[in-house]
């Protein structure tokens, strides 16, 4: 059966360039089911034999507290680790399995960091192959401890169980953690994971993409480590948690060679992705950048000014291609 959506957000993708999408499926969160809120399991990982070995020399129990405020629920995650990274974590992780496509989003600030000796102490969000397992693959989208006027964003992907860890990381304002989201989203049977950050929880900016290897059942969760070798806790508060079906979600294809040519036109193809068991029926609009130029539009779209609408799409499970040609600027903005 089809169904009509319409929602806002905003993507920012590929090679210095940023567009924004009309578009998205309706989400339904998991409401609180356990003690352990949304969550149905914990592990800690280096602290006992099943949860894999000891990296450093110390390891003391992590734990987690849920408290309501005016409706609200706030999960305080305690952990404590040598480090999440490399071919095994140390660290403290509360997670649900969900089959299929799926994403997590939540809010984090920073209550304790757990040691003196750096600022590397991370906390955020994970999809993770097996939830028990220190050595699993997994995607972590974290923040490090804003010791400094500055905070660490970052993405740790090990791709398989095992592996080194890849990191990619950002730098922000630390006055950006009050009002900073992140969420993380897995599309099953194209084996990726994204990593997304925000500023309201409305509009979304992409962070990374990688492919990740994951069992039908991964694991969705909260996790924190102080990374250091000792006996202290860092101390976290996650807010506004979701998991939620994946929705629909853009990709754009182009030419990373041609974009430096100012004047040229550049073929862009957008591969909208529809994780549901049925079509769905929505308008896209692709706002263009001040200065690009739209030359030509396919698939029944139609262009006004630097907007370009597809009416009634439909979606069909997996994957749908929209088309569009652009004239490169004099001097095209760089990614921001």
């Amino acid at each position: 059966m089809d169904r009509r959506v319409s929602v806002q957000f905003l993507v920012r993708l590929c090679v210095c360039m940023a567009w924004a999408f009309v578009l998205v499926v309706p989400c339904v969160a998991q409401d609180s089911v356990s003690g352990l809120g949304i969550f149905d399991a914990t592990a800690d990982w280096g602290l006992e034999p099943e949860f894999g070995p000891k990296i450093g020399t110390n390891k003391v129990p992590g734990n987690l507290s849920i408290t309501t405020r005016d409706g609200e629920d706030f999960y305080v995650l305690f952990g404590n680790g040598d480090r999440i990274w490399d071919r095994s974590d140390e660290g403290f992780y509360a997670y649900t399995e969900r089959a299929g496509s799926w994403r997590i989003r939540a809010k984090l600030e920073w209550l304790d960091y757990g040691q003196d000796n750096d600022n590397l102490s991370n906390a955020g969000l994970m999809i993770r192959k097996k939830g028990f397992d220190s050595n699993s693959s997994h995607s972590y989208i974290n923040i490090n401890t804003p010791k400094t006027s500055k905070i660490t964003f970052n993405n740790y992907a090990r791709i398989q169980s095992g592996r080194p860890t890849i990191k990619t990381s950002r730098g922000f304002n630390k006055e950006v953690l009050k009002s900073l989201c992140l969420r993380i989203t897995r599309l099953a049977e194209e084996k990726l994971v994204f990593s997304e950050w925000s500023l309201d929880g409305k509009q979304w900016a992409l962070w990374t993409t990688e492919t990740v290897d994951l069992e039908d059942a991964a694991a969705y969760g909260i996790v924190i480590t102080n990374h250091d070798d000792n006996r202290l806790l860092a101390k976290a508060r996650f807010s506004d948690i979701h998991i939620e079906p994946a929705g629909l979600l853009i990709r754009r294809f182009f030419s990373q060679k041609k974009y430096v040519y100012p004047g040229y036109t550049l073929d862009v193809e957008m591969q909208v992705y529809n994780p549901s068991s049925s079509s769905i029926i929505t308008n896209v609009t692709e706002t263009l950048p001040k200065g690009w130029t739209p030359v030509s539009i396919f698939s029944e779209g139609k262009i006004n000014d630097r907007k370009l609408v597809w009416k009634d799409v439909q979606l069909v499970p997996g994957r749908t291609w929209l088309r569009y040609i652009v004239e490169i600027p004099q001097k095209p903005k760089a990614w921001a």
